[in-house]
């Protein structure tokens, strides 16, 4: 029997560049959301290849940047918990017979970051899979599967079909992919080494929500406005998870601070954090953003851009 040759994806790291959030609904105990979604070419490396055995995976972190000497995470979590293997699973499930591969998944994207690094790799897992064994899956049956395992997925499944940048509605399984009308935005990405769990920023979030007087709504024209905007600008983004954020790691606020002194521009907080990230002119300020960052706040900072459409993973 011959087997397919290996092929490798680039699982991206999502970006919001706006994130409006609505009130916990009582029946799904979810809560709306209204966001701008974006992947970058910051991204972790997935490679597979069909075995003749049972399913082989190696998943490790690898530096953030070339110069690096340590990664910025281990893998410390069962494989079954993991998200790529997940994904693995369901597309098992999805053709009713094993899908044997061997996998090598190489992680930069650090975990409990915000931006979507287990997703990607479902995501990647997906995608791959589908390439690798030819099943013909729609982007649309993929999504199917993908809201299985988390909504962030749903929307780089699309990211990864070359669909960049989405507007993701509902409770972040609606995803309407959308054109930028600038092609690519440069960003630099802060680390402040540490996470923030999701679950404990929007239980902040409710919390702040019940002391108002009228609750909070997913405001999907605002984002809408942003998405059909002619550039983003460095202080366009918004984030209502961000105060949350900083409420249940006060140290965020202060890395935020620190950030923002030495860059000299707005810092926005991403998701539910840790990660940051401030919008640059061009690739040059991106990378001198990055030093600068990193040399006055002690924080690690990487130089990105947005994807282009059409390029997938």
């Amino acid at each position: 029997m011959s087997l397919a040759p290996a092929i490798t994806l680039h699982c991206p790291a999502k970006v919001n560049f706006s994130l409006s959030v609505g009130a916990i609904d009582p029946l799904s105990r979810m809560h709306p959301i209204a966001s701008l979604m974006v992947a970058t070419t910051f991204a972790d490396r997935l490679s597979l290849s069909q075995s003749l055995g049972a399913s082989r995976f190696d998943l490790a972190f690898e530096p953030l940047n070339p110069g690096d000497t340590e990664p910025m995470g281990v893998v410390d979590w069962p494989l079954e918990k993991d998200l790529g293997f997940r994904a693995h699973q369901a597309m098992e499930q999805w053709v009713g017979r094993k899908l044997p591969v061997t996998v090598t998944l190489r992680k930069r994207i650090p975990a409990g970051a915000g931006l979507g690094g287990g997703s990607g790799n479902a995501a990647g897992m997906l995608v791959g899979l589908n390439q690798l064994f030819q099943l013909g899956a729609t982007t649309e049956q993929l999504a199917t599967i993908a809201r299985k395992l988390g909504s962030d997925v749903v929307y780089l499944v699309h990211a990864m079909q070359g669909r960049p940048a989405a507007m993701v509605t509902g409770l972040g399984d609606v995803v309407q992919p959308v054109d930028l009308r600038t092609a690519q935005t440069h960003l630099t990405l802060i680390f402040p080494g540490f996470g923030c769990p999701t679950g404990a920023v929007y239980k902040a979030f409710d919390e702040m929500a019940a002391r108002q007087t009228t609750p909070p709504v997913a405001d999907e024209a605002r984002v809408r406005a942003m998405a059909d905007a002619p550039v983003i600008r460095p202080e366009m983004p918004f984030n209502d998870l961000a105060a949350p954020a900083c409420v249940v790691q006060p140290r965020l606020a202060q890395a935020r601070q620190q950030a923002q002194d030495a860059a000299g521009k707005p810092v926005h907080i991403n998701g539910s954090g840790s990660a940051m990230y401030v919008i640059a002119d061009h690739a040059g300020e991106a990378a001198d953003l990055a030093r600068r960052i990193r040399d006055a706040a002690d924080l690690r900072t990487l130089a990105t851009v947005t994807a282009a459409s059409g390029s997938a993973g």
